[in-house]
């Protein structure tokens, strides 16, 4: 018996060299075991930020970073996921409101633990925020959370309390939502402060960024039929459709400059948009930016007129990229005053601005 704790102290000595001199740097050299891995710090909280476009500088310089006040969040994490958004001024003073799409996630209403939003959805809703004009801090105002507000892609204010929204997708999640793309669905809704509605919901086909003129003209695009579709609001609040233009393009984000021109993001090939959701960093989807003006004849491109409706709409394109420049633009904004446009998407790495070029004769 006097043998084994001999024998236990030599197992243990040489199970002690091997931990010094094998274990212990593949356990924690190699294989990375206890390390204290320090994050990237990179937020997962989005911002917004505001850009001088005709000021002097540099870029850098003429960028200012907006913070916000009273946003509470998601469980007073004052996070926010942005999607579409609009700015107007308030009558009367120097500020501004701010419209904008929150993509908050779902989450459980007992344990406020976050869900799994592939499975069930997001809990999107539309904010509203003040702010001075020049300032750099924005004030939350108001929260708008409806049952309508289903899968809301942009929000574009009608006057100083209401705006209308567009629904991408009937459904959230599940097979049905896929089917959309051929069977089409998505609906736009009204919202003042007595509450929400849906004002249309048939005949689109993936509704993306809603536009409204200063002739408070309705402008919705369609992703995948490349309709855009133009209505007025009547005094119900619904909307009676004055024209239809076809493209031939799928259609996102709408931009309405000063002169009453529309500014469409476009989609020369959709699918390599969608492979880049994955690889943005990598893979360069084309951009396409189309222009529609507003004419008093019947003649223009695309144009579908109405019986009993006048004026109709031409458009043309003005821009157009493989993407080896100009990759993933989802917004183009155009500046009529410098004659820019600003463009942005939401797998693109920048912001490009394209100046017109003349051409010698």
């Amino acid at each position: 018996m006097a043998l084994l704790p001999r024998v236990a102290v030599v197992l243990v000595a040489f199970g002690a060299a091997i931990y010094q001199l094998y274990l212990k740097r593949f356990l924690f050299t190699t294989m990375g075991i206890g390390r204290l891995v320090e994050p990237l710090r990179r937020s997962l909280n989005d911002r917004m930020a505001v850009l001088d476009t005709r000021g002097e500088g540099t870029i850098a310089s003429r960028l200012k970073w907006i913070s916000m006040e009273n946003f509470l969040g998601t469980n007073g994490d004052e996070a926010i996921t942005m999607h579409g958004i609009d700015v107007r001024p308030v009558p009367n003073s120097n500020k501004l409101r701010v419209l904008l799409v929150n993509h908050r996630p779902s989450v459980d209403p007992v344990t406020g633990e976050f869900l799994d939003s592939q499975k069930i959805g997001g809990n999107s809703t539309i904010e509203v925020f003040e702010m001075a004009l020049g300032g750099d801090t924005m004030r939350h105002v108001k929260t708008y959370a409806d049952e309508v507000i289903q899968v809301p892609n942009r929000a574009q204010w009608i006057d100083d309390n209401s705006f209308v929204f567009t629904n991408d997708h009937d459904r959230k999640v599940g097979m049905l939502r896929n089917l959309e793309s051929f069977t089409g669905g998505g609906s736009v809704g009204y919202c003042d402060p007595s509450g929400c509605k849906i004002i249309k919901d048939s005949g689109f086909y993936n509704p993306n960024g809603i536009g409204v003129g200063s002739d408070g003209l309705v402008y919705v695009p369609n992703t995948i039929s490349g309709d855009l579709d133009i209505f007025t609001l009547n005094s119900s609040h619904q909307l009676e459709e004055v024209a239809s233009v076809k493209t031939g393009y799928p259609l996102d984000n709408l931009h309405i400059d000063k002169n009453g021109d529309v500014y469409a993001a476009a989609f020369p090939q959709l699918y390599k948009l969608m492979a880049s959701g994955k690889q943005p960093l990598k893979l360069n989807p084309p951009t396409a930016v189309l222009k529609f003006r507003k004419v008093h004849s019947t003649q223009g491109t695309g144009s579908e007129e109405k019986p009993g409706n006048k004026p109709t709409w031409v458009f043309e394109k003005v821009l157009e990229d493989d993407g080896s420049v100009l990759p993933g633009t989802t917004v183009a904004v155009h500046d009529e005053l410098m004659d820019r446009i600003f463009l942005g998407g939401v797998v693109s790495p920048f912001i490009a601005i394209c100046e017109r070029k003349k051409i010698r004769e």
